[in-house]
């Protein structure tokens, strides 16, 4: 995957005091952790989910409903030293069907990552993953109807230096990932994914200037490379760039925007593969009308890789709406809406699917906490595309130590 994404440490600003949002006030449970010798922290929890889901596959005729069980352990190993920072965490996500039960899955990661504080406000931050993780049924990863959820893995490395002054902030990423699918079946016959296989190396620069105490203008560069590893599908490797230039403006305390525009170039091996070549944009913006209530928008783009031969890449755009609003310290209820577009390069395919759900978090104790959630989602893929919808419904407990 390759994508253009606008995020710095904020250059120091006389403005940095916040008001107060509903995640202040809300106190979801928390814990406190189990020390492991003076310097470290662990944190475990358990989230277990009942839910139950009205389109288990996300097709549009021949739909089956199903309940399903979720068990979510997961883990945070801290340091608390005084200047550096060091952190180690994992999880697994570990699902089963009452009924369909080729869809059991378990999804997994872990994670490390060190923060450095070199002085003279320069920071160094390095870190790797190891990821098993299951394709979303509908999704673009999902292409074949098969007999069980497509598995990937994915080992990814990150490097990030950022320079913060008073006026100028300056970023520089490099990131490195390969992802490999395993094989599955389609109505038991064996399928290879192994042309889905993949490495990407990338990396950005991005430079911040304060220009008053409420405005930050910034722009970015950012380029990558993307190889198959199986050779009939190095057809699709490409590379690529993009370029975006924006600004940060603290309309009021409560109103904040960040808003940026710029341009995309993708260019694929094989030149029958029509370059991607767009407009990008990038918006991040939240608005505090009260204590208790808060507003969020966004909206970027992107581009994908493709998990089909015939087509080079996936031209994805996103919007989203949140609100939040803390009822009391130990209630938070939270709306999300978003709406996505997936453009097939190469082939007479967009998928537009919209979602939305209704979130409501409960502290009973610092130790233990409840959460229930409903959602609609509705995708529309067209003559070439795949159509569908669904509503899900969850309630879940939430164990912290």
């Amino acid at each position: 995957m390759f994508v253009f994404a606008v995020s710095s440490p904020r250059v120091a600003s006389a403005q940095d005091a916040k008001p107060k949002t509903p995640v202040n006030y809300f106190e979801p449970e928390r814990g406190g952790g189990i020390n492991v010798g003076p310097s470290f922290q662990l944190y475990p929890e358990l989230v277990v989910q009942g839910a139950y889901d009205s389109n288990v596959y996300n097709v549009e005729s021949g739909r089956k409903s199903d309940e399903v069980l979720s068990l979510r352990p997961r883990f945070v190993f801290a340091s608390d030293f005084s200047r550096h920072q060091m952190e180690i965490s994992g999880g697994a996500d570990i699902r089963r069907y009452a009924n369909n039960t080729g869809e059991n899955s378990t999804a997994a990661d872990l994670r490390g990552k060190a923060l450095l504080e070199l002085g003279e406000w320069i920071y160094v931050e390095s870190g790797v993953s190891f990821i098993r993780g299951v394709e979303r049924r509908g999704t673009a990863g999902d292409q074949f109807l098969t007999d069980s959820p497509v598995i990937f893995n994915r080992k990814q490395a990150h490097l990030k230096v950022w320079r913060t002054m008073y006026r100028l902030g300056i970023t520089l990423n490099a990131e490195a990932s390969r992802t490999d699918y395993q094989d599955t079946t389609v109505n038991g016959v064996p399928r290879d994914l192994s042309n889905r296989d993949v490495k990407r190396i990338g990396g950005s620069g991005r430079i911040d200037l304060e220009v008053s105490e409420r405005v930050r203008l910034f722009t970015e560069l950012s380029g990558n490379k993307l190889t198959y590893q199986e050779p009939s599908a190095q057809r699709r490797g490409s590379s690529g760039y993009a370029v975006l230039a924006g600004a940060h403006v603290e309309v009021t305390r409560r109103i904040n925007a960040e808003a940026a525009v710029g341009y995309i170039r993708q260019k694929f091996n094989d030149p029958t593969f029509e370059p991607v070549s767009a407009i990008d944009y990038h918006l991040a913006a939240t608005w505090t009308p009260h204590p208790t209530w808060k507003l969020t928008a966004g909206a970027e783009r992107v581009v994908d890789a493709s998990p089909r031969g015939d087509v080079p890449a996936i031209f994805r755009s996103s919007y989203n709406l949140t609100a939040q609003h803390a009822v009391s310290d130990r209630l938070i209820l939270e709306a999300r809406g978003a709406h996505v577009v997936e453009d097939y390069r190469g082939i007479n395919r967009t998928d537009r699917r919209l979602e939305g759900d209704l979130t409501a978090r409960y502290r009973l104790t610092d130790n233990f906490g409840i959460a229930g959630s409903v959602g609609y989602r509705h995708q529309s893929g067209g003559l070439g595309g795949r159509s569908y919808d669904g509503v899900a419904a969850s309630l879940s407990l939430r164990v912290v130590m």
